[in-house]
């Protein structure tokens, strides 16, 4: 799937059994920091998912009982 954002409506080209789609739609990104990974969810408006990415985040662990993340590392691992 490619994908060009722009004000929230995407420019999207779908190959779903071997048909291809090209045209504007409207979608919902849904953003997942978590304490193990970041993850993306794309949901068409009528709330069908079009596509999930994840990214592992490195667990810091200062001290005993402490666990600290990299708020760099999030938005990098945010923005692939």
């Amino acid at each position: 799937m490619g994908m060009h954002m722009a004000s929230g409506v995407a420019e999207v080209t779908l190959d779903r059994e071997g048909q291809r789609e090209r045209g504007r739609m409207n979608y919902i990104l849904v953003l997942d920091e978590g304490t193990t990974s970041t993850r993306a969810m794309l949901f068409t408006a009528g709330g069908e998912c079009v596509g999930t990415s994840q990214r592992e985040l490195t667990q810091h662990y200062p001290k005993g009982g402490w666990v600290e993340h990299d708020a760099t590392e999030i938005w990098e691992r945010t923005r692939d």
